[in-house]
Parts: C-alpha cells; structure tokens; sequence
C-alpha cells in the first residue's frame, strides 16, 4: 500500500511504500526478502529495490519522481507479487510560470482583416508542462479582442491557447501572465489597403509660373479606420 496517491514530481517529495508479509497463520515474516519495482519506466527515485521485512513483517520503501507519471509499485515476495493502487507524480502548481509565447504571425498583420493565433505555454519549475492552469492575456491595443475570451486553461501539454484580432493598425504589445509570470510578443499591424480610401486632396499652391521651374506640391490622405497615410508629390508646369 501507499500512505498517499500523488505526489509532486520534483524529484524530492516522496510516497512510502508498504508491503506487510504474513504466513498462513497470520504470523509477521521477520527478514524476509521483498523485492520492489515501479512500472512504467521513468525517472524514480526508488530508495531499496530489495527491502528485508522488520519485526512487524513490513517492507517499506519511499519513491520519488523526477518525471511527471502515473504509476504503480510491485512488491514480490517468494514469487508472489501484489501492487499498490495508481500513484500520481504532478507538476508543481506552486512554481508555476509562463515559459514560452508565441504567435502564429508578428510581421504585416491586417489590421481587421487577420486574425493570429497566440499559444502560452506554462510550466514548473523543473521544467514539466502545467495541465488545467488559467492564462490571463492582455493587450496595450485599445481595439485588440481575445477570443473565446481574455483567459484560457492549459491543456495536457501545458498549452494554453486563444485568437486576437485587431483594428487598430499599430505596434500592439500582447502578453500572457499566471501569478506573478508574464511573457510578451510585440505584433505589427498594418492597415487594411483592400479598404482604404483617398481624400482631402489639395494643391499647396492654386497658382504657379509655368516656367518649368517653380513646383506644386499635391498631397492626399490615404485613409482607413483609424490610420491615415499622407502622400505628396510633386509635379512641374510647363510653357
């Protein structure tokens, strides 16, 4: 038997493990040889693979686990073997931190048009993913929505994933935090030329020498949502 199911899987914490053997008469078996093992395979820390019984009759041994497992231990004495319930080694919620952020695209994203896919994903200390943890994300872009929503739950993988669109076409900073752990992508928007539109066009000048020399300068706004684009040019009269 186990004292407990579950244990963090930091390579310290530890499940004790308890074989008590007894003969037909229910009398305690005293130095008898039990040998233990753990399946599947993983990175344990098994204190005895063989542990003589004491006085009571009781083989014990602790486990510990570097790898994030569920698991059983075996003990055998005298070609008879008998296993402990599923123990379950986890990742340790209390070190948890966003590790990585990544978006599906940074560069020349349409402002109203493109929608990025932005994935976190969390992990302990040790390294192993986060399930079933909640990502907060935020945005420096008035006009940026997460979808479905502004948190999202990690999967198995420690993944947690949402969508992000934006209208407004300027650098956005986005980030993904849990506790006090934040990770941040910066995406630049661009506006949306299948939309855009021409106004305001004017002349600095309503009259000129057409000597060839002197210029006028045109210029027209180029608009849509809420960027705008001023372009010039320049242009000569001739005799």
């Amino acid at each position: 038997m186990a004292d407990k199911h579950g244990a963090i899987a930091n390579g310290a914490d530890t499940v004790t493990l308890t074989a008590t053997i007894q003969d037909q008469y229910g009398n305690f078996i005293n130095q008898g040889d039990v040998a233990w093992t753990i399946s599947p395979e993983a990175s344990y820390h098994l204190s005895a693979n063989n542990q003589p019984t004491n006085n009571e009759g009781q083989s014990i041994v602790t486990l510990a686990s570097d790898d994030v497992v569920s698991c059983k231990g075996t003990a055998t004495f005298n070609g008879l073997s008998k296993s402990t319930a599923t123990i379950r080694f986890t990742a340790d919620t209390t070190t948890e931190k966003v590790d990585t952020l990544n978006a599906s695209k940074t560069e020349n994203v349409v402002a109203g048009k493109d929608t990025i896919t932005l994935e976190a994903t969390v992990t302990d200390e040790n390294g192993h993913p986060v399930a079933d943890t909640t990502v907060h994300w935020g945005t420096d872009n008035s006009s940026g929505t997460f979808q479905p929503g502004d948190s999202s739950v990690t999967d198995s993988n420690g993944v947690a994933t949402v969508t992000y669109s934006a209208t407004k076409a300027v650098p956005t900073l986005i980030g993904a935090g849990i506790n006090q752990s934040e990770k941040t992508i910066t995406v630049n928007y661009i506006g949306n030329a299948d939309t855009a539109k021409l106004s305001n066009i004017k002349p600095d000048k309503t009259k000129a020498v057409a000597d060839n020399t002197e210029l006028v300068t045109w210029s027209v706004d180029v608009k849509r949502c809420e960027w705008q684009y001023s372009a010039r040019y320049l242009c000569k009269l001739e005799q």
